[in-house]
């Protein structure tokens, strides 16, 4: 499955409320060159710094793109703005570390990322607001989304369902670990509560979307996204932490990969089932509980979302890997813990 690439924004979406800034400021990335304060351009890239408004025009494709400085908190307004013809790992409008952007859009705006890049890139602990009366296209290169991220998306907080739920006794083996590059990774998670639903006739508890339940025979409990997203510090914590989208990218390149699905590639998904990843065909479950595909599937949640229905997962099978799987968050799959 691939993620949805192109995004058409032409209503007013949020407000979002800034510090004080600089005074207003213009750039031409046509002719590179522009008025005011807030900004550095070191040809093919200008820089938002902290604090800035500025408004952005001009029609380019030989390379030339906007960054966003780490930790800083500008207003960007793009008026007619063309960007296009980018080189892998590049995207036309990128927000670095801890960036927050309160993006206007104006007239007609097109953003076209190069392979592996959004049109957009807004990663993990950036924020991005965006509004105007204009149009926006925004088309991410391959495994890139239209606004979000390319080979990592954005975290993006959708309600699950209130209310708290007791695990019992949360536990995974630390003592039987796996580190595959700069990470290491737990053996599956398990909890007391879990194992103590009632699974008989093809009937399952009809709490199972905000908790978990067992998976006799197999490594670790089964869990919904919503759980995982909504009590990760208890399911993964002593320095442990629920991994994210980018985590199992980072896992599958080190294992041999790309970060990318792959039919076959025996190689790399024997690294899963061997001694650098202790994997195991466990299988999931649907939202009514139903085991499925046990020695044929296994599915691992991370807690990053792909949309308001479906959750980032690690998949690989027989046959494939895809560390960038996404299904709908009411499966249960199983959950690892990274440091």
């Amino acid at each position: 499955m691939k993620p949805f690439k192109t995004l058409i924004l032409c209503t007013l979406l949020a407000f979002l409320t800034m510090p004080k800034a600089n005074a207003q400021a213009t750039f031409n990335l046509e002719t590179g060159t522009g008025t005011g304060t807030g900004y550095t351009w070191s040809n093919p890239i200008l820089t938002i710094n902290n604090g800035a408004t500025i408004t952005i025009t001009g029609t380019v494709s030989d390379g030339r793109r906007i960054e966003v400085a780490a930790n800083a908190s500008v207003n960007i307004t793009l008026d007619n703005v063309s960007i296009t013809g980018l080189a892998d790992n590049q995207s036309p409008l990128l927000l670095n570390d801890g960036a927050t952007v309160a993006l206007t859009i104006e007239g007609v705006n097109t953003l076209t990322a190069g392979n592996n890049c959004a049109g957009i890139q807004a990663p993990d602990g950036t924020t991005l607001t965006i509004g105007g009366t204009g149009f926006l296209t925004a088309t991410g290169g391959n495994f890139g989304a239209g606004i979000g991220g390319g080979k990592s998306l954005v975290e993006v907080a959708t309600p699950c369902d209130a209310g708290t739920f007791d695990f019992g006794t949360v536990s995974f083996a630390t003592a039987t670990t796996w580190t595959v590059g700069s990470q290491t990774w737990s053996d599956a998670v398990t909890a007391t509560n879990c194992q103590k639903t009632v699974f008989d006739g093809g009937v399952y508890e009809d709490h199972y979307n905000v908790d978990c339940r067992s998976n006799p025979g197999q490594k670790g409990d089964l869990f919904s996204w919503c759980a995982v997203a909504r009590f990760k510090e208890t399911l993964c914590s002593g320095g442990w932490r629920v991994p994210t989208r980018q985590d199992f990218i980072d896992l599958d390149i080190a294992l041999g990969g790309d970060g990318g699905i792959r039919y076959p590639d025996m190689t790399t998904l024997a690294k899963y089932m061997g001694s650098f990843w202790g994997g195991s065909y466990g299988g999931y479950c649907y939202s009514d509980g139903t085991l499925n595909y046990q020695g044929w599937y296994a599915n691992y949640w991370s807690q990053s979302e792909n949309s308001a229905t479906n959750g980032f997962n690690l998949n690989f099978n027989s046959s494939n890997v895809n560390p960038q799987n996404y299904n709908n968050k009411n499966n249960g799959f199983a959950l690892r813990c990274v440091r």
